[in-house]
């Protein structure tokens, strides 16, 4: 753990805290990279980066700026959020009449590039939190316990990320303005979800979407952590499970309704996917059934 000093244009109240997770937390949990607290006096060039192997998630607390990303330019004020995947081109200043002040941390862990590509699908990287005060008290407590660094900080700090996401994912996000029209990779994400009883190729995709394969297949998987193939098969394999727990279908029958014309495919796919067949998946389920 290092304190760093800021330059004379910040007010005394900075702080940030660097912080090195142990390679136990890196495997297992959400775990922290940076975080802090900053207040400008003066307003400075900013920060401009890319390529950095870390997740930003940041709360402005007083003042106004502005986010670049993606392309785009976002204006920032008091009480707005902003979520992004720094391996991207990013930067963000405070603005020059209204210096900020500024929460941060700059996390990752096994499943946040998942969590960032379900948030992304959804919502725009700035962003008004629906609980401004819960994200406020969310950031001094993960700085607390970055500063603190005991046996259990880890375990803390990583619930208090999980509770961040959590808010962010599990609400949906206040009616601000009208709603932009759903990505090319949403809708594909969409039409699989209603279709996925169907064979579906990639190249159907492509030409109902206007997306090149390439970019489709690459930038699918990047989003929401499954192939296409894999997404459809999980859809499948999930209903299946379903019919399995609450119906009397034959698995003749399930593997049918879900796609999958073999019976004997079907159980292959099943099993490799749940580590134990279909039956057996029966069995154990509607015996625990009380």
């Amino acid at each position: 753990m290092q304190l760093d000093r800021f330059p004379a244009y910040y007010d005394p109240s900075s702080l940030r805290v660097i912080f090195t997770a142990t390679p136990a937390a890196k495997q297992h949990l959400f775990y922290l990279q940076e975080t802090g607290y900053l207040k400008l006096l003066k307003s400075h060039p900013g920060t401009q980066r890319r390529d950095l192997d870390s997740f930003l998630l940041a709360l402005v607390a007083e003042g106004a700026g502005r986010l670049k990303y993606g392309g785009r330019e976002y204006p920032l004020q008091a009480g707005q959020c902003f979520f992004i995947d720094c391996n991207r081109r990013h930067s963000y200043e405070s603005s020059s009449r209204e210096p900020w002040a500024l929460y941060w941390i700059h996390f990752n862990g096994p499943s946040a590039r998942w969590m960032y590509g379900r948030f992304e699908a959804e919502q725009e990287p700035v962003f008004l939190p629906a609980r401004p005060d819960f994200w406020a008290r969310s950031f001094s407590r993960i700085i607390g316990a970055a500063q603190s660094r005991d046996n259990g900080s880890e375990i803390r700090i990583s619930g208090l990320i999980t509770g961040l996401l959590t808010e962010l994912l599990a609400a949906p996000p206040p009616p601000a303005q009208p709603s932009a029209p759903r990505d090319g990779l949403a809708q594909v994400h969409d039409y699989i979800t209603e279709h996925f009883t169907q064979v579906i190729t990639l190249d159907e995709l492509s030409a109902r979407f206007f997306l090149s394969k390439f970019h489709l297949a690459r930038s699918f998987k990047e989003r929401y952590g499954l192939t296409l193939m894999e997404y459809q098969t999980h859809l499948r394999i999930n209903w299946a499970k379903q019919q399995l727990r609450y119906s009397d279908l034959s698995l003749e029958e399930i593997g049918e309704r879900c796609g999958y014309k073999s019976q004997s495919y079907f159980s292959r796919v099943f099993r490799r996917t749940e580590g134990l067949g279909a039956l057996e998946y029966r069995r154990r389920w509607q015996s625990k059934e009380g």
